[in-house]
């Protein structure tokens, strides 16, 4: 994946959270290297084995003018390693520059497979994730490296990265991060991979974070604007009066084939966006059929076939209508292009009677196209129309379409752009109907007793949001008062007062006997009244605290700091400030009776810890011995004084041996060889080093190679293996048995190697395209001579 390969990170050869002054320093060394026309040093954090880095004067410029930028050094640290945990992180990235990708995966695995982000694996799910991600071609790590990025961005660490990697002064949010990082992946995959939708959808469908349904939405509205923009300029050849519509239509389904194909894909994710575009782009083909057939019908010259091309036209249609609606409109539309004939003058009520239909029609789960509802009662139910049926004097047309519309109104939960568009055809239409007609007459009536009933209701809802905030008010008063401990007298008085409003409440006469409005006099002065005790007991309340506060602080006794948050549990005014008198009282007392183990285990993070790092450290240098060392990493395990503590275990080539051994790991015994170079113990540890990476060789994918040939049988205490690269490649061998050996062979060159006699694993490794490939066998060596002749297919 480019953005990890040509990551500017990458290329000035630094982690995320790298300094300024150690930016500038090594792209000012990388530059210096370049132009004296020397290889710059593989020891810097570009790891070779991620691929082959081409430097430059220019290219080094231009990663450092990116890095310059919060937004664009976010973007860039989202994918590139993370020294977030020096303990764990510095192994694995020792591992990455000794071209040991195995060795950083597994470090890495170890600390995420609980699958729990904590303070101290956050740093192994970014660089698990980066390092899975640097290959997309394999699908299984791609979906790994995705699910670890986006569950560490959901984690409360994302927030401790943005941080390391840019200013504090960045202001961005988890949701933004992973839209920005899901963005960036679906770029790169849209290089490569034509399925990039498909696939990245696939893989993101079982996961749950913040950015999810906006990403989703922002993906599936690429498609989407397409295919608008189509049916967008299909509209508008229609209106042109398009000579043909058939033409028209066919080109307009094919252009929109590939799209829609997509959207369907992704229904799962928005249901509702691929119904609304299908059934558009529908209605619009079913449109150039109709318009094809109005055109035609009434000429002479129309083709013989004219009415199967209309035919055949709105069977696309029909594959691409998706919502009831637009179900229904095909059904009534097919037997009018079919019988050759278009709508009458009553086409208002088979529309309404069509929405109707479709509404009580609907399962459950399902959910009318609003968008097609609304084009069609825009385009079908005009004024002219309306006006025709109002003062045709069919009476049972008229009955019928005023029904459709004040069922569709009241009955159906349409939204409120549709509702009021039918309430506008309700309005012409009762304008249009002569004031001698028996149905206006019916309305007229309804109408002034509906004004009735209305300012009946208006006054009662008046008076009963009186008497119910005046009961709020005094259960409100009641709660506050019993929580503050005030006198019990004042809580009964409030909470007597909710029960004359209650028993007044229920006498239904009183409420007609008084008006609204001293209703509305009354309430403020209650209500009033009820905040006024509040304010007086708020004030009682206030003045106790800070009594105790103040006594907490100039005694300066923990028993009184105890005493303030025992009494204010989670809702003291003062409890931080009372926290922080606790801490300072336990470091003292820690000062006084010099242990400290008491304010380490109270306050791990606390104010002074930086300052007992230092006094213990200081007493641990005293005394020097293993013991004290042990127990300041046991207590520090992240001080500050850490690697110099370290180095105790590390400071004579028999105690870096015993450590070695002890932690027994290719990172410690790569250190004990660097340590020293020519210690007593580096022929065991070249060894060791050889028999851990067969071992790991061993685990993984290998082919088998040939086994050496005995061709002398003389007898010895040695054997010499006489081994002949016949292949195109640069051969690494590794013997692993009696003694352990390394060595490489060009090719078609030969080399020889003496090994004590016993039983060996051969491990034959080549490199090529960027890949490692491992043939293995086994033979036990008997003395005398050996031919290894390497032919691998």
């Amino acid at each position: 994946m480019q953005i990890i390969t040509h990551n500017p990170y990458r290329i000035l050869g630094i982690p995320v959270g790298a300094t300024a002054r150690e930016k500038e320093r090594q792209a000012r060394k990388l530059k210096q290297y370049l132009e004296a026309e020397q290889e710059p040093p593989q020891d810097d954090y570009s790891f070779p084995i991620l691929g082959a880095i081409n430097r430059t004067v220019e290219s080094i410029a231009e990663a450092a003018s990116k890095l310059n930028l919060d937004s664009d050094k976010m973007n860039a640290a989202l994918f590139w390693f993370w020294k977030g945990n020096d303990i764990t992180d510095e192994p694995a990235f020792e591992a990455l520059k000794e071209d040991d990708i195995n060795t950083s995966a597994n470090i890495w695995t170890k600390l995420t497979e609980t699958g729990e982000v904590t303070k101290q694996n956050a740093s192994a799910f970014q660089n698990l994730s980066t390092l899975c991600l640097s290959d997309v071609s394999d699908t299984s790590k791609l979906k790994q490296g995705i699910c670890l990025k986006l569950k560490f961005l959901e984690s409360d660490f994302a927030m401790d990265f943005k941080e390391t990697a840019a200013d504090i002064t960045l202001k961005t949010t988890k949701k933004e991060l992973q839209f920005a990082f899901l963005t960036a992946i679906y770029a790169e995959l849209e290089k490569t991979n034509k399925d990039a939708f498909a696939l990245l959808l696939k893989i993101i469908d079982p996961i749950e974070f913040r950015a999810k349904q906006d990403f989703v939405k922002e993906i599936i509205q690429k498609p989407i604007n397409a295919i608008q923009s189509r049916i967008n300029a299909t509209t508008e050849k229609l209106k042109n009066d398009e000579k043909d519509p058939i033409k028209l239509g066919n080109t307009l389904y094919k252009e929109t084939a590939a799209d829609i194909a997509q959207l369907r894909y992704a229904r799962k994710a928005n249901r509702m966006a691929f119904t609304s575009i299908s059934d558009r782009l529908a209605n619009i083909i079913l449109d150039c059929a109709i318009f094809y057939v109005n055109y035609w019908q009434s000429r002479d010259d129309a083709p013989e076939n004219y009415n199967n091309n209309a035919l055949n036209l709105a069977k696309k249609a029909q594959s691409l209508a998706a919502g009831t609606v637009t179900k229904q409109r095909y059904k009534e539309n097919i037997e009018i292009i079919s019988q050759n004939h278009i709508y009458g003058m009553y086409i208002i009520v088979n529309v309404l009677k069509t929405i109707k239909d479709a509404y009580m029609n609907l399962a459950w789960n399902q959910h009318l196209d609003m968008s097609d509802v609304k084009r069609m009662i825009r385009q079908d139910i005009t004024d002219e129309r309306i006006v025709k049926l109002a003062v045709s004097g069919n009476d049972d047309a008229i009955d019928e379409f005023y029904g459709l519309l004040q069922y569709l109104i009241f009955n159906c939960n349409f939204s409120s752009n549709t509702t009021s568009l039918l309430s506008k055809i309700k309005q012409t239409f009762y304008h249009a109907l002569p004031q001698n007609s028996k149905l206006k007459k019916e309305i007229n009536k309804e109408l002034e007793q509906k004004k009735l009933r209305k300012k009946e209701k208006q006054e009662q809802r008046i008076i009963k949001t009186c008497i119910w905030s005046i009961c709020i008010a005094s259960i409100v008063t009641s709660f506050w008062v019993f929580a503050r401990g005030i006198d019990n007298l004042i809580a009964f008085i409030a909470i007597f007062g909710v029960a004359i409003t209650l028993s007044s409440a229920s006498n239904h006469k009183l409420l007609k006997k008084i008006k609204p409005k001293t209703w509305i006099v009354t309430t403020c002065i209650i209500v009033g009244a009820l905040a006024s005790v509040c304010v007086i007991c708020h004030m009682i309340k206030q003045n106790k605290e800070w009594q105790l506060y103040i006594s907490a602080i100039e005694t300066n006794s923990e028993i009184a700091c105890n005493e303030y948050l025992k009494t204010y549990t989670n809702k003291g005014k003062y409890q931080d400030k009372i926290l922080e008198k606790l801490e300072d009282i336990t470091w003292e007392e820690a000062l006084k009776s010099g242990k400290y183990d008491d304010y380490l285990e109270k306050y791990p993070y606390g104010k002074y810890i930086t300052e007992l790092d230092d006094i213990i450290w200081e007493k641990t240098k005293e005394t020097n011995k293993k013991e004290k060392y042990d127990d300041y990493l046991k207590k520090f395990p992240n001080g500050k004084h850490r690697y110099l503590a370290e180095l105790f275990f590390w400071n004579t080539d028999s105690k870096a041996w015993n450590e070695a051994r002890k932690q027994n790991t290719s990172v410690a015994y790569k250190k004990y060889l660097k340590l020293y170079p020519n210690g007593n113990h580096v022929k065991q540890a070249e060894k060791l080093l050889i028999d851990m990476e067969v071992d790991e060789i061993v685990k993984g994918k290998t082919y088998w190679a040939p086994s050496p040939m005995k061709t002398d049988y003389e007898y010895s205490n040695y054997s010499t293996v006489y081994t002949y690269n016949a292949t195109p490649y640069m051969l690494t061998l590794l013997y692993s048995g009696t003694e352990s050996k390394k060595f490489k062979i060009p090719s078609n060159q030969k080399k020889s190697i003496s090994l004590k006699n016993g039983k060996y694993r051969i491990v034959v490794s080549i490199y090529d395209n960027d890949n490692d490939y491992y043939y293995i066998t086994t033979k036990t060596l008997l003395g005398g001579e050996y031919e290894h002749n390497l032919q691998l297919q």
